[in-house]
């Protein structure tokens, strides 16, 4: 899969649940292993991780967070309540892929970009992927090839 987009191929995806979908999951590399990041996962994904974790608590386990990351598994898992099961893998404690989005500004045109890094373990980075995304606030006019108003009109 290249796009989140491609859900949308699978019967029951439709482009209301991709959209719903879209802030909270990415496509990695086929080659990918991935856990989910304890220490910086959405109190949504938190909830969706543990089976039972309803979205009150989640939320309330991911502002005790703060700034404070959880130094082993162990010490999240004493965060949860006792009924649900935590997973016993799927966790972890840092992540070697980071999402970037990148919102630019010059003067009435505004664009945003998001790109998917990855740590290798040669301590180096690469881009997986670079996408520019449609542009921000919908309702813009085409330019006239200068930021000030169009007086024509």
């Amino acid at each position: 899969m290249a796009s989140v987009d491609e859900l949308r191929l699978i019967r029951g995806f439709d482009a209301k649940t991709v959209a719903a979908l879209l802030p909270y999951v990415t496509v990695l590399p086929p080659t990918a292993i991935s856990e989910i990041n304890v220490n910086t996962a959405s109190s949504v994904v938190l909830a969706a991780l543990v089976p039972g974790l309803d979205l009150p608590t989640a939320q309330r386990i991911a502002e005790e967070r703060g700034s404070t990351p959880y130094k082993t598994i162990e010490a999240f898992k004493e965060k949860l309540p006792r009924n649900p099961t935590p997973p016993t893998a799927g966790m972890a404690l840092k992540t070697d892929f980071f999402l970037v989005t990148l919102d630019t500004s010059i003067g009435r045109h505004e664009r945003r970009s998001e790109a998917l890094l990855q740590r290798l373990s040669s301590k180096t980075t690469t881009v997986i992927w670079h996408r520019p995304q449609p542009l921000i606030g919908g309702g813009l006019q085409p330019s006239n090839g200068s930021d000030e108003p169009d007086e024509s009109r």
